[in-house]
């Protein structure tokens, strides 16, 4: 069984990379965050913590839920003053609420958007001012007995791990069948992930004693 709230939170990364906001395509999930170019603004979608979700049984017989799934939606950007960060967040935050709060895709899938709760933080220590604004969405939506249904498991056959570092990159190094060569960095590079695996590491879990 897929998790529903999974499906939402990809939905919204995938709304908000089709919006015209300013981060442009930087739009994120955990899953794939290596791939950032270390330009602002950008935009992670993840889940809320405490708690990710919360389900409230509507009675004994049938099984059902009203189930309430938290998006954390997050908005990075740097500025070159404090009030200049608070108004380029400000900005931002009001092209996703504009994307996603209302979205037909979005609506037709939950039952309501029950809170957004916003908090907003600017880091002036550095020499640019770092600031992200989080709106975290409560969206809720009915489950029933049919969304538990069990699922037939596949085995694990094995693990395999590859590591291209970001730091230290190589500066002129360009290496044939990169494991990610979507997020190679072009040569000559300062930083970011130069194609060569630092690292390797496979695990089969097929063999026994």
């Amino acid at each position: 069984m897929a998790l529903y709230r999974a499906y939402l939170r990809d939905l919204i990364v995938g709304i908000l990379k089709s919006a015209n906001t300013a981060a442009g395509m930087r739009v994120f999930s955990p899953l794939d965050t290596p791939t950032w170019d270390g330009e602002y603004p950008i935009i992670v979608v993840r889940f809320g913590r405490s708690p990710t979700e919360r389900k409230e049984s509507t009675g004994p017989v049938p099984v059902s839920f009203k189930t309430t799934a938290f998006i954390a939606i997050t908005a990075q950007i740097a500025a070159v003053t404090a009030e200049a960060a608070e108004l380029a967040l400000d900005q931002i935050s009001a092209q996703i609420e504009g994307s996603v709060i209302g979205n037909f895709e979005l609506m037709k899938g939950i039952t309501q958007i029950a809170s957004v709760d916003t908090s907003m933080d600017i880091n002036s220590e550095g020499k640019e001012h770092l600031g992200q604004i989080t709106q975290i969405l409560a969206l809720e939506y009915f489950e029933t007995g049919d969304d538990f249904a069990p699922i037939n498991a596949i085995d694990l056959c094995g693990v395999n791990v590859t590591v291209d570092l970001q730091s230290p990159t190589d500066p002129i190094g360009i290496y044939k069948n990169p494991a990610f060569p979507q997020s190679v960095a072009p040569a000559p590079r300062t930083t970011g992930m130069d194609g060569r695996a630092e690292a390797i590491l496979d695990i089969d879990f097929s063999q026994k004693d």
